[in-house]
């Protein structure tokens, strides 16, 4: 029997939630298909259910509060799938291994999640990762500032277009994001429906706030 994916995405969000973190995407990885099914709060009505093998993805984050009550999510500066936060949110911030862990066990514990697994798959639950994926419009918004790389459909051209820069900030009601661009500095508006991919980009070239450069050390 399939399921959709806003059915998978409640109930993987209730053990996320349980442990005090922030479900952030779910990726339905096809054995031998060379691809995987990614998804996100949006996709209601969607299957959910590959088939035999494979792999169900789960990202988690932890949340933190700004001065306007927002929520926002950060990744690790070492780019590792079990680090979640960058340097400038602290190290009480970082989902750890332990965290992964207990939301694994929460989710093992539900009989009904043996249904979105299917036969010979696995769970995996990790981190975004440093260079996270974009998929939500809440992602976007939590990545204003952050340098990104998106390819989306170009109206002008028909085309799609790939861009790297700086996101500025996003507009609701149209959802539209606003980007500064590497080459040029000019700013470009994007239609979010327009995105058909898109990550953060970061720049490992550059120092890290909060982290002391050491100097004359030699690897």
């Amino acid at each position: 029997m399939g399921h959709t994916f806003e059915q998978l995405w409640d109930l993987v969000d209730e053990a996320v939630t349980a442990e005090g973190l922030e479900l952030y995407d779910i990726e339905r990885a096809v054995s031998g298909a060379g691809k995987s099914a990614g998804g996100n709060s949006t996709g209601k009505g969607r299957r959910a259910s590959f088939g035999k093998g494979g792999a169900v993805r789960v990202y988690i984050v932890r949340a933190t509060v700004d001065a306007t009550g927002a929520g926002n999510t950060g990744e690790s500066s070492d780019g590792s799938e079990t680090s979640g936060s960058s340097g400038a949110h602290g190290e009480e911030n970082r989902v750890t291994i332990d965290d992964c862990a207990n939301v694994s066990r929460r989710l093992s514990a539900f009989d009904r999640f043996e249904e979105f697994l299917g036969e010979n798959s696995v769970l995996e639950v990790s981190s975004p990762g440093i260079n996270r994926k974009l998929r939500t419009f809440r992602h976007f918004q939590h990545a204003v500032g952050e340098r990104v790389a998106i390819t989306f459909y170009d109206d002008a051209t028909g085309k799609d277009r790939s861009v790297k820069g700086t996101l500025e900030r996003v507009d609701g009601e149209p959802e539209v994001l606003h980007l500064r661009e590497e080459q040029g500095g000019g700013e470009l508006s994007i239609a979010f429906c327009d995105v058909s991919k898109a990550r953060i980009d970061f720049d490992f070239s550059k120092p890290q706030k909060n982290q002391p450069q050491q100097k004359g050390k030699k690897r």
